[in-house]
Order: structure tokens, then C-alpha cells, then sequence
């Protein structure tokens, strides 16, 4: 686990940072008269890596990115759960108060499935098998379950399960995204310590300067 080197916000670093970098160029003699380390390009790496920690997605851009996400999955489950329901019609028009053929095509599964994501996946997979198969498919398609309708089943389980599989992808990948944005706000919450500690001895009597770079201590 990496350790946050700060106690201030993602945000409140980034607008500080920009703000050090800025009158850091105005003070740029001063600071590489203190020491060879301010010296360029000292100033153009600290933007540089302001710029690469400005990029990254925020913690609130994660979040949103899985709403949305979460979204397209149960959207998707609406979907199937109104394809599925749709097929249990036709085959009630085909097949008239047959509860062996309601089990065929996995009616008693239904409940379950209508809410769990894989077992809904596997529903409308195993129905579809049976829908497309020589056994039952003329029969269905005789009814008025067309050929599209028995592919679409198909379809929306491939869909479902591709949604699924990218948002427990993107989930699973959060802290690695959490840890690149530490990595990189700690290298430029490091800049920002070098340039603070430097000034109070650039600027003691300048108290306006001093006032100026401070920043809080960072966290341990």
C-alpha cells in the first residue's frame, strides 16, 4: 500500500501547485542561487508533472464512471428480463398449458434469475439453445417467435455479459488507479515541500515570500 504523503485534498494540491510554479518561475534566481536543484529544469519538470497529476481521473470521476456503468448493466437486465418474459408467452401460445415445456424453457429459473446478473446471463443462454433447436424452434417460430426474436435472446445475453464483465473490470482496477494518483500527487507534493523549506531561508525577511510557500505537514 502506497502512502499518501498529505493531508490537503487531490484538488487543493493541484490549485496550490499551480500557484508554487508560477511564482516559482518569478523567484527562479533567487531559489537557483540557494541551490543548483532550482535550477532549470527544475521549474518545466515540476509543470510537467503537475500536468501529468492534473490529468488523471479523480476519485469523483471513478465514481461517476461506475454509476454509469452500473447503469448499462441494469439497463440491460431490464431488457432481458422483458425478452425472457416475452418467450415464456410464445411459449404458452405453442405449447398451451404444458408446464414440462414452461420448464424446457426455464420458467421455474426465472425468479431467480431476474435478479442475479449471471444466473439471468445463463437463463437466456439455455433458453436460447432450446428455442433454436430443431425440437422446439418451428413450433415458436409458428406461434409468432420469429427467428429474430429467438437470435436476439442470444444477443442480449452476449450484450449482458460484456457489460458485466467491463464493470467488474473497471471495479477491479480502482486501486490501481487510486495508487497512480498518490504516485503522482506525492511527486509533486515533493516539489512543493523542496520549494516551501528553501524559501524560509530565500525569504526571512521577506515575510510577504514566506507567507506565500507555505503548505501543511504532510501527513503520517
Amino acid at each position: 500500500m502506497i502512502r499518501q504523503n498529505f493531508s490537503k485534498s487531490f484538488n487543493d494540491v493541484l490549485n496550490q501547485a499551480y500557484m508554487f510554479q508560477a511564482e516559482l518561475l518569478v523567484d527562479q534566481t533567487a531559489f537557483t542561487a540557494f541551490s543548483p536543484q532550482f535550477a532549470a529544469p527544475f521549474a518545466t519538470n515540476f509543470l510537467n508533472d503537475i500536468h501529468s497529476a492534473d490529468a488523471l481521473p479523480t476519485n469523483e470521476d471513478d465514481l461517476n464512471n461506475q454509476t454509469l456503468l452500473s447503469q448499462n448493466v441494469e439497463d440491460k437486465m431490464v431488457t432481458a428480463r422483458e425478452q425472457y418474459q416475452k418467450l415464456l408467452i410464445y411459449v404458452g401460445f405453442a405449447w398451451p398449458d404444458s408446464d414440462p415445456m414452461m420448464k424446457v424453457f426455464g420458467q421455474n429459473l426465472y425468479a431467480a434469475a431476474s435478479v442475479s446478473l449471471p444466473k439471468m446471463v445463463n437463463l437466456l443462454q439455455s433458453s436460447y439453445l432450446s428455442a433454436n433447436s430443431t425440437a422446439y424452434k418451428a413450433t415458436l417460430i409458428a406461434a409468432g417467435f420469429l427467428q429474430a426474436d429467438i437470435t436476439l435472446l442470444s444477443t442480449i445475453a452476449t450484450d449482458l455479459q460484456t457489460r458485466i464483465s467491463t464493470q467488474q473490470d473497471f471495479i477491479r482496477h480502482s486501486f490501481t488507479r487510486s495508487e497512480a494518483r498518490i504516485v503522482a500527487f506525492n511527486k509533486v507534493w515533493d516539489y512543493m515541500s523542496k520549494i516551501s523549506a528553501a524559501s524560509k531561508f530565500i525569504f526571512k525577511n521577506s515575510p510577504a515570500k514566506i507567507e506565500f510557500y507555505p503548505i501543511l505537514n504532510p501527513c503520517h
